[in-house]
Order: C-alpha cells, then structure tokens, then sequence
C-alpha cells in the first residue's frame, strides 16, 4: 500500500511535469503500479482543469467502451481511442487504397473522442497521427511478441 503522502508528492510531481512538457520522472523511486496511478491521476486532473465536461465526456465512454484508453496531446486537448477489431481491419484493408489511406481510415474507426473525419486526420499534426495509430496497434495487439512459453 502506497503511503498517501507519498502518492500525494508523486502526484504533484507529475502534474508539474506534465504542464511544462517534461516526463522525465525517477521511475527507480516508485514502482510501476504506483507510477500508473499516478500518471492518470495527474493527467485526468490537468484534463479536468482545462476541459470544460471532461468528467461527463470520459465517464460516458468508459461506460461504453471498457477497454478505450485515453491519449492527452496537451493539458487541453485529448483523444480516446479503443481496440481496432478483426473485422474493422478486414473492411478497412478493402477500403483503402495506400497504406497511409489505412492509417487515416483506422484512426477514424478507433477515436471514440472527439469524432473525427478524414479531413481530420488530414489537418493533423504528423506526430499526433503517429501516436495515435502507435496507441491503436498496441492496445489492438499489434505491439510485438506476446511472452510464449512450453507448457
């Protein structure tokens, strides 16, 4: 059981380097699970500061979608995205007609907020369309071996 003061002072810490864009945080002084908790902590009460319905917005995802996962671009500006499944793959792969073409097609499938478009996606950053395929790939499986081990 983590000690509330301490989580209370990682907390802090990570909202103070979440809004000045650093994330270089001593991870030898916490374990993974505590670090977890804190990051969503300070990430959700940065987004809660800044985004006005940010609580609605989320709680009725998640309600929706139990495995969306929440990317913050900025202390005022986030995306939830969930899994892509087989079949959405299969229909968008038929659709496309480039590979960035999928791209564009699943990170429209997948963002669940905001809803987005291909013009969307077109007027985008180039490494905001990189994290978010990144975050969809990995959270759909696509994130390398999975451990195999003899039985």
């Amino acid at each position: 059981m983590v000690d509330e003061t301490r989580q209370a002072s990682l907390e802090e810490g990570l909202k103070e380097a979440l809004k000045s864009g650093l994330t270089n945080v001593d991870l030898n002084a916490v374990s993974l699970e505590e670090f977890a908790k804190a990051l969503k902590s300070a990430t959700f009460d940065l987004l809660k500061e800044n985004v006005p319905d940010f609580e609605r917005i989320v709680s009725e995802l998640a309600k929706d979608h139990p495995d969306a996962w929440l990317i913050a671009e900025d202390p005022k500006k986030f995306y939830v995205v969930k899994p892509l499944t087989r079949m959405e793959l299969k229909r968008l792969a038929k659709e496309a007609e480039t590979d960035e073409d999928l791209v564009d097609l699943v990170i429209v499938t997948c963002t669940l907020y905001p809803a987005l478009s291909l013009a969307d996606v077109a007027q985008m950053k180039a490494g905001t369309v990189k994290n978010l395929i990144d975050t969809i790939m990995a959270i759909s499986n696509f994130s390398g071996a999975m451990p195999v081990v003899k039985l």
